[in-house]
């Protein structure tokens, strides 16, 4: 395996990083970074599994003996021995050298599975086991830096959020972890999640510390915990404010969903597979609708699956509410017109800005 992000000089001859130079006449070039560093990227590297050799089949499965997985300018080459990576390696340098560009000699790696690597906030890695024919099972975690970034923006949350009601805590730290779950609920991390709920819920703890020192611990308790979380009532430890119902997502709460793999060469942005994107994203969607009442599932059906309020799936694996467009205090009907799915933790936004 040989795994690669380019040199910064790739990014600066295209006007990404920031970086000084100095003419002869005093001039000053100065590069600043740009939002089209994934696309630049791309237009670059454009043309390396040809270059390698990688074939797939209509699935988008490799059917040769060489497999590359490219993100912008980080990459991955998978080779079936440490001589076709080596000569793997010198092929894509001298691809590259004749685009002007060239790896990065300081993170260009040859690794072998067993060892494993990370790659994009994940951990690669071949593991000793007794149930497999080979031996040996591939398992993809989230990497120990993913996990102490993520401890640590949480972590710059709280502490930015101090002296502040808890409302306003709620609101900032709710889209950090519906971000970072729904990025890491594609592989396994059932126990890194456990892990987070713990650090989130030692957080808290200093949280209702700091705010209110000279009171006790059964009052805080009272105040600041319950079962907030109305879809699982047997949670009784959901951080929150009791006045609103306003509550703070755990990590647990995310189910693991594997990835469905995306068919070869197959992109969002090509105008002709526009069909197929709808209905890969639908398909999922669509299994998660078939599990309600035919009218609720028609209202998640016009709604087209999104949650008014955030634009996200309402299938993202966070609690939702069927919200009636006028209230039934109002005179509002139980019609599916006068219906709408919103996650929870939105509903108590909507009703919050009333």
């Amino acid at each position: 395996m040989m795994e690669s992000p380019m040199t910064r000089n790739c990014h600066v001859g295209f006007g990404e990083r920031y970086e000084e130079t100095h003419q002869s006449q005093d001039w000053e070039v100065r590069f600043v970074p740009t939002p089209f560093s994934p696309l630049l990227a791309n237009i670059a590297l454009h043309g390396m599994e040809n270059v390698l050799g990688v074939k797939y089949d209509s699935r988008g499965y490799s059917i040769g003996k060489r497999i590359i997985v490219r993100y912008a300018d980080d990459f991955v080459i998978l080779c079936e021995s440490l001589e076709d990576a080596k000569i793997a390696k010198d092929e894509t340098t001298i691809w590259l050298k004749s685009r002007g560009l060239q790896l990065s000699e300081e993170k260009t790696k040859i690794i072998h599975l067993t060892e494993g690597f990370d790659f994009l906030g994940f951990n690669i890695r071949h593991y000793k086991v007794n149930n497999t024919k080979t031996g040996f099972k591939l398992l993809i975690k989230p990497s120990k830096k993913f996990l102490k970034k993520t401890r640590n923006d949480i972590r710059e949350i709280f502490l930015n959020h101090k002296g502040k009601s808890v409302i306003q805590l709620i609101a900032a730290i709710n889209p950090v972890i519906r971000g970072k779950a729904n990025y890491l609920r594609k592989v396994v991390s059932s126990k890194a999640f456990k892990d987070l709920d713990r650090y989130l819920f030692v957080r808290q703890m200093r949280y209702c510390k700091r705010t209110h020192p000279n009171k006790p611990w059964k009052w805080k308790k009272k105040r600041y915990w319950g079962r907030f979380n109305l879809q699982k009532p047997n949670r009784k430890w959901v951080f929150g404010d009791r006045d609103t119902g306003v509550h703070m997502l755990m990590f647990s709460w995310f189910n693991i969903k594997r990835h469905d793999l995306v068919r070869q060469k197959s992109s969002p942005d090509d105008p002709s597979l526009v069909e197929y994107w709808r209905n890969r994203n639908k398909k999922g969607e669509m299994s998660e609708a078939e599990k309600m009442s035919r009218k609720q599932e028609y209202v998640a059906w016009k709604q087209g699956y999104k949650c008014p309020v955030c634009g996200e799936s309402i299938f993202n694996s966070e609690p939702i509410h069927l919200h009636h467009r006028v209230p039934r205090s109002e005179g509002g009907s139980n019609q599916a017109r006068n219906l709408i799915w919103l996650h929870l933790f939105c509903h108590h936004k909507v009703h919050y800005q009333k």
